[in-house]
């Protein structure tokens, strides 16, 4: 058997460059039971060797700039760079064909990749949930959707750690489920083969079958591209990031005064 057959899919997973590591793990667990190999990616460093897929993790805010807006919180509530790393990730893996998973911000954001906006203050005005790691707020699933295939069109119990949400909806992405106030909570792209976005966080609720399924479904649209010999080469993901720009720039004298 070919070493490619052998292979476990690859999966970049983004997040903050620093903070609380459990996201991460909680998402590395989640893939290695649906066998995966979770490559953590924070924009420092593109990922060594091919990747198949990508989940873009939660975190801070999107800054509004990126979709018209002002700012209503301080700036310690949004990660610019991180923003303009993962929006290049993300039109690394549409190049490539990738499929795509977005928990909380990463729903967020790839509505706004979209040409999608945000609502700063989701819950005002609202049932405003309590912050839980918890199953406790059910939301309602549109039947016929890719959403629907993965996890069943029944309502289903997620967790809220959000305050913000998406507004509206950018085509031609569409909304797939919404919790009892109307708020968007998870999105997909119709037209391609696995694009999700859910606004809660699966990774903390993987023992549940319905949301260890989200996970599943994404490394078995990974594995059939590596089968097939799809994954996106290293070079893909040689996307320059702010401190990757200034040490070019810093070597950049040096390899004049050689020449």
């Amino acid at each position: 058997m070919s070493p490619r057959a052998t292979r476990a899919p690859r999966v970049a997973v983004t997040g903050p460059r620093r903070g609380n590591p459990a996201p991460w793990l909680a998402t590395r667990r989640c893939l290695a039971r649906a066998g995966a190999r979770a490559i953590r990616w924070r924009g420092r460093a593109a990922p060594e060797g091919p990747i198949d897929a990508l989940v873009l993790g939660g975190g801070s805010h999107v800054h509004p700039a990126r979709y018209g807006a002002t700012p209503l919180d301080g700036p310690g509530a949004y990660d610019p760079d991180r923003d303009a790393f993962e929006l290049r990730a993300i039109d690394a893996a549409l190049r490539a064909g990738l499929p795509i998973l977005g928990i909380c911000r990463g729903m967020q954001l790839l509505h706004v990749r979209f040409g999608g906006k945000l609502s700063q203050r989701a819950f005002e005005g609202r049932r405003r949930p309590r912050r839980t790691l918890f199953a406790r707020r059910p939301v309602t699933i549109r039947e016929g959707t890719k959403l629907a295939r993965v996890v069943g069109p029944e309502p289903l119990a997620v967790n809220t750690l959000h305050s913000q949400a998406i507004e509206g909806v950018a085509a031609p992405l569409r909304i797939t489920a919404r919790d009892r106030d109307g708020i968007p909570q998870a999105l997909e792209h119709p037209e391609a083969p696995f694009l999700l976005g859910v606004q809660w966080h699966p990774e903390y609720l993987g023992r549940r079958p319905r949301h260890q399924a989200l996970f599943t479904a994404l490394v078995r649209a990974a594995g059939s591209r590596s089968m097939a010999g799809q994954a996106a080469p290293p070079g893909t993901w040689s996307l320059p990031t702010p401190s990757t720009r200034r040490a070019r720039a810093r070597r950049a004298p040096r390899r004049r005064a050689r020449r």
